[in-house]
């Protein structure tokens, strides 16, 4: 078994971060489009859903400045937030 070095962990944490920052936002982006998608479709008289797409990116692209912005807001706010909710001084 290797010996884990200080540096290797940190490396290992930065890029276990990075995949849980960048999976998050795939599936903010993901679900806006879902939803988007979705939700500005339309029924024909013939009773068949039309899905649209047009609206679908849209939301998607709104989807991920909002969560590009609470990546942000967590990222260099959620320390100050945890040690507030620990009432660390």
């Amino acid at each position: 078994m290797p010996v884990e070095t200080f540096h290797t962990l940190i490396a290992r944490n930065k890029r276990n971060s990075f995949i849980l920052i960048f999976g998050f936002m795939v599936f903010f982006v993901a679900m806006g489009l879902i939803i988007g998608v979705v939700w500005g479709g339309y029924t024909d008289d013939l009773g068949r859903y039309h899905a649209n797409w047009g609206f679908g990116a849209m939301v998607a692209i709104i989807a991920g400045v909002v969560a590009f912005f609470l990546t942000l807001g967590s990222f260099f706010g959620g320390d100050s937030v945890l040690l507030g909710v620990s009432r660390a001084k």
